[in-house]
């Protein structure tokens, strides 16, 4: 629930080309669904399988793009 709140914001940041609400909000929205993530597959104890792995890509993605590509963009 807390990562659909922070996406939406970052969301609304992103559109806006906000500092805060975009490039904060996002890294937030990343690093908590990357450790959610991280948690659910060693407490299911399911293994590392695909669902795990496409839990993991458009939070990487953002992290990654957030402080490179679009640093500068966001600057409000």
């Amino acid at each position: 629930m807390v990562a659909t709140i922070l996406i939406i914001m970052a969301g609304v940041g992103y559109l806006g080309q906000k500092k805060f609400l975009g490039r904060t909000i996002g890294n937030a929205y990343a690093v908590s669904s990357i450790a959610t993530t991280i948690v659910s597959t060693v407490g299911a104890r399911q293994g590392f399988g695909i669902f795990a792995i496409i839990g993991l890509i458009y939070p990487v993605l953002t992290l990654v793009l957030l402080n490179t590509t679009f640093k500068e963009d966001l600057t409000n």
